[in-house]
């Protein structure tokens, strides 16, 4: 019964640190998926700009 409480503690405690690196990884990855939208955003602006640049006489 002494060792349930132990192994009980031991998850019980690596609960909240494992949760904040998930939670700080999703994060992360939230933060390069709208980066790379951003980026790619502007550069289809910036196309849509020389296109329209281009195709006038």
């Amino acid at each position: 019964m002494e060792e349930l409480k132990i192994i009980t503690g031991i998850f019980s405690s690596l609960t909240n640190p494992i949760v904040a690196i998930v939670v700080a990884y999703i994060a992360y990855q939230q933060w390069k998926v709208n980066s790379n939208k951003e980026m790619r955003e502007s550069n289809q602006n910036k196309l849509h700009v020389y296109l329209a640049v281009k195709k006038t006489p």
